[in-house]
């Protein structure tokens, strides 16, 4: 077990930037624990490709859920298999 609130002096934690509530909610603030295949996917779909940051694709080939695309800049080409659940792979 551990202990949550640590022997600090509380007047000086509220004199600093943020206080004592920011440092608590730093402390429980959770890691993103998600697998690179679903960074992969967010990126994608955020920002475009990730060599190049063409926001455009062309579409290839699929099968069940999943589709496999291509970066529609001529000069990167980069080519990936995503699928709607929130994965996708380098191919």
């Amino acid at each position: 077990m551990f202990n949550i609130w640590p022997n600090t002096d509380y007047k000086k934690c509220s004199n600093q930037k943020g206080g004592y509530l920011s440092r608590v909610k730093e402390f429980f603030k959770k890691e993103d624990t998600r697998c690179e295949n679903e960074k992969l996917f967010d990126h994608l779909y955020e920002k475009g490709c990730v060599d190049c940051g063409c926001k455009d694709f062309l579409e290839g080939p699929s099968g069940g859920i999943a589709q496999n695309v291509k970066c529609a800049n001529d000069e990167c080409g980069s080519k990936y298999n995503i699928m709607p659940m929130g994965w996708a792979e380098r191919i």
